[in-house]
């Protein structure tokens, strides 16, 4: 317990140096505390666990909440600056659909910002537009992109849409454009 102190006091002292304002840092010490808790429940050491388990073991808590994807961004971050520091595991080595889908990644922020002159707000968008579409489409597989069909399209912006609170944001539709008009010109 005091060595799990000595850790987080130093990752408070880092997170101090990147200048994260003191409402942050309570929220990212009290997700890791959480994660700490539940690694003690799993009988899991901080020896072998990775930035993948300890999303995994925050995702299938019991105790859910509304910001959960935050949390998990937390702790896979807290986890990765472990591993830097030599105390827990890396990340696993990409697989080849991760390599392939970050190197369409790669091309396409870069067709943006060359062809396009979005700024980098607008391509962190579409990115995140087209990679949510991507994950819909093809899940964790390799990437086809010869089978996309105009139904999967609709369907992605339907499921968007169809959600039960109000649905405000209208760039979507323009961001799969763009993602559609330069896999058309490669």
């Amino acid at each position: 317990m005091q060595r799990d102190a000595i850790i987080i006091a130093q990752y408070r002292a880092e997170l101090e140096r990147l200048n994260y304002v003191r409402g942050s840092i309570n929220v990212y010490l009290h997700s890791i505390w959480r994660l700490f808790r539940l690694m003690e429940e799993q009988g899991i050491a901080l020896g072998d666990l990775t930035p993948d388990d300890a999303a995994d073991l925050v995702r299938r808590a019991s105790r859910r909440c509304d910001r959960q994807q935050y949390v998990v961004f937390i702790v896979k971050r807290f986890v990765e600056y472990l591993a830097a520091q030599g105390i827990t595991k890396p990340a696993a080595s990409p697989t080849p659909a991760e390599m392939t889908r970050a190197a369409l990644r790669r091309d396409y922020e870069d067709y943006l910002h060359r062809q396009r002159g979005l700024s980098n707000k607008t391509i962190t968008s579409c990115w995140y537009v087209a990679n949510r579409f991507l994950t819909f489409r093809f899940g964790g597989k390799d990437l086809d992109l010869g089978r996309m069909t105009p139904g999967d399209i609709v369907a992605f912006l339907q499921r968007q849409t169809g959600r039960k609170t109000p649905y405000r944001d209208k760039t979507q539709p323009t961001h799969l454009r763009n993602f559609f008009q330069y896999l058309f010109k490669e």
